[in-house]
């Protein structure tokens, strides 16, 4: 009946992702738990990443929304929006900066 039920989204909670990594058990329920999402189609906040190892396995596992320290410390209102606003002037730097090698990889190739 799980089907009836009015969910959008489920968390899977970071006691599956601290044991994960040594436990085969947590490993599959959490690959479980994020199929089960994609094939109910509604979103799977995986809590508790607090590695780069942790954010890889759940990656490569399809999870695509993520909480944990590994990311950020939880914030206030005010520091979230800084930290997303200076989070978009990074990804703008980026994105400039990969348009100028273009640029310049296709000024020498020409």
């Amino acid at each position: 009946h799980l089907q009836l039920l009015p969910l959008d989204k489920l968390k899977v909670d970071s006691s599956f992702i601290a044991r994960m990594e040594h436990d085969q058990a947590s490993k599959n329920i959490v690959r479980a738990l994020i199929m089960l999402c994609r094939n109910m189609e509604i979103d799977c906040v995986v809590e508790g990443v607090e590695t780069e190892s942790q954010l890889k396995l759940v990656h490569d596992m399809g999870a695509r929304l993520v909480q944990g320290y590994h990311l950020a410390k939880p914030l206030s209102v005010e520091n979230t929006t800084n930290y997303i606003s200076e989070d978009q002037r990074r990804a703008t730097v980026r994105s400039r900066k990969r348009n100028d090698e273009f640029s310049g990889r296709r000024k020498r190739s020409a």
